[in-house]
């Protein structure tokens, strides 16, 4: 079944998802690595949380960009984990705490 424009519906819907999963919330704060979730050094936790977008797209998306250029995303990515400073060592939400 044809929606808006005639585009189909299945296309509008996953247009609406990519466009939820990359909406730039304004204010995020800084950027940083931060030490929970991380996979390897936090640079794609850190740029997804501070554009809201969500991370596993972005890690999907630098493991398909790093094997379209041959790894060279790879000296994007180190630079970031040089250049983006590490988060605080604060534990996420309920962890570690204690109920009386």
């Amino acid at each position: 079944m044809a929606g808006e424009y005639g585009v189909p519906d299945w296309f509008s819907r996953f247009m609406q998802e990519v466009e939820r999963a990359f909406t730039v919330p304004k204010g995020r704060g800084k950027l940083m690595r931060p030490r929970y979730p991380r996979v390897i050094g936090g640079v794609c936790s850190g740029i997804a949380e501070y554009f809201g977008w969500n991370v596993v797209v972005l890690r999907v998306l630098a493991l398909v960009f790093t094997v379209a250029t041959s790894g060279l995303l790879i000296l994007g990515y180190a630079l970031g984990w040089v250049l983006i400073p590490e988060g605080s060592y604060a534990l996420p939400g309920d962890i570690g705490a204690t109920k009386s």
